[in-house]
C-alpha cells in the first residue's frame, strides 16, 4: 500500500482543522500525585467510550500535536478524540497504558491501541469490517500549575493500522505486553535520577557525533530486550540500532540528526521524546531521490533500567507513514 493514501484517512478520523532537551520542573509531591492521577485517567476514559470525561483534565487552551496535525483548544481536542473512538472505522478501540511516567510537570505514556474495524478503512480498499488492529502509541504531556494538560504530543501508528487491516502487516504483540500490566517507576536511591538522566541525554548526542557504538555500554548486555516499533529482538546491536533509528526510513535516510525535546526519569523508568531529520539518499516506497528532499520524524523511547542505571528493556515508537507522507508533500504530517 502506498503510504500517501493514509493522509486523508488520518485527517478524516481526527477531524483536525488544522532543540535542545527540556528537563521537567520540580513540583511538590501533592502536585505530582495529581498529575499522575490525571495522566492515568485519559486512556481508561477513552476505552470506556467516554472521551468527554477528559475535558476537565485538559486546559481550555491546550495545544495538541496529534500525529503532526495541530489542534488548539479543549473543544476541538475532545471532538477529535470522539471522532476516533466513537464514530468511524476505529469505533470502540481500546487504549491500554504500558508505561506511565511523571517527572515534574511532564508526563509520558506508552500504550497499546487494539480493536476491530467497525467499517472498512478509508484509503485501504482491502480492509474489511472486523479486521483486527494491534499497535503501539506514545504521548508526552506538559501540565499547568493546576494539573491540567496544556501541551500534548501524540504519535500513533496509523500507518501500521492500515497495513494490518489491509492484510499487509502482522500484529505487534501488544496484547502480550498489556497482559503484564501497567509498569510504574520504582523508588530509587539518591543520585540515581541524575545518573540516569545523564545517560539518556548522552544517547542521541553520541549518534550525532558519529559514535553510536558507544551506546552499547548503556545496556545490561546481550540480554537487553529491544522493541523497535513492535518488532522485538535481544542484544546490544539491536539496542544501538534502535537508538540510532536505523530501521526508520527503511535505510533511505542513513544520515539522521537527532534533536531531543524531553528527557524524563521516574524511578527506574526513563523516556525521551525526539525528532530525527535527514536527507533522502535512496529510493523509498516508490519515491525516487529528489534533490533537497528531507524529512523530520518524531518518536519516543521508553526505558526500564536496573539498579546500576543500565537499560534492561527499551521500546521505541514512531509512525513510518510520516516518512512517505512528507515525501509526497503532505503538510498535515509535518511537525512544527
Amino acid at each position: 500500500m502506498h503510504l500517501p493514501q493514509l493522509i486523508p484517512l488520518f485527517l478524516l478520523l481526527t477531524m483536525s482543522s488544522s532543540s535542545s532537551s527540556t528537563s521537567a520542573n520540580s513540583k511538590p509531591s501533592s502536585y505530582t500525585q495529581k498529575i499522575r492521577k490525571n495522566l492515568m485517567s485519559f486512556h481508561p476514559n477513552l476505552s470506556a467510550g467516554n472521551p468527554h470525561l477528559n475535558a476537565p483534565l485538559i486546559s481550555p487552551s491546550i495545544h495538541w500535536n496529534y500525529d503532526g496535525n495541530l489542534i488548539t483548544g479543549r473543544t476541538p481536542a475532545i471532538a477529535a478524540l470522539s471522532a476516533v473512538s466513537l464514530s468511524g472505522p476505529l469505533k470502540g478501540l481500546q487504549v491500554t497504558d504500558i508505561y506511565a511516567l511523571v517527572d515534574g510537570n511532564v508526563g509520558m505514556t506508552l500504550y497499546a491501541i487494539q480493536g476491530n474495524l467497525s467499517a472498512p478503512l478509508p484509503g485501504v480498499p482491502s480492509s474489511r469490517e472486523g479486521a483486527r488492529f494491534d499497535v503501539l502509541g506514545v504521548e508526552r504531556f506538559v501540565f499547568d500549575g493546576e494539573g491540567l494538560a496544556r501541551d500534548l504530543v501524540t504519535v500513533d501508528q496509523f500507518g501500521r493500522i492500515a497495513e494490518q487491516v489491509g492484510g499487509g502487516g502482522p500484529g505487534l504483540g501488544g496484547a502480550e505486553v498489556v497482559e503484564s500490566g501497567l509498569v510504574l517507576g520504582k523508588e530509587m536511591p539518591g543520585g540515581y535520577r541524575g545518573m540516569v538522566r545523564e545517560k539518556l541525554e548522552a544517547l542521541h548526542r553520541n549518534v550525532n557525533e558519529g559514535n553510536a557504538e558507544a551506546n552499547r555500554g548503556f545496556a545490561v548486555g546481550e540480554e537487553v530486550v529491544v522493541n523497535d516499533n513492535g518488532v522485538v529482538r535481544n542484544g546490544t546491536q539491536a539496542f544501538v540500532d534502535l537508538v540510532a533509528a536505523r530501521g526508520a526510513g527503511l535505510g533511505a535516510f542513513p544520515d539522521k540528526v537527532f534533536h531531543d525535546f524531553y528527557v524524563v526519569v521516574d524511578g527506574n523508568l526513563g523516556a525521551v521524546e525526539h525528532v530525527w531529520q535527514g536527507p533522502q539518499r535512496s529510493a523509498y516506497q516508490g519515491f525516487e531521490v529528489k534533490e533537497g528532499a528531507q524529512v523530520r520524524v518524531r518518536g519516543m523511547l521508553f526505558f526500564e533500567l536496573d539498579g546500576k542505571g543500565l537499560v534492561k528493556k527499551v521500546t521505541g515508537v514512531h509512525d513510518e507513514a510520516h516518512v512517505g507522507a512528507q515525501l509526497a508533500g503532505a503538510g498535515g504530517y509535518l511537525y512544527p
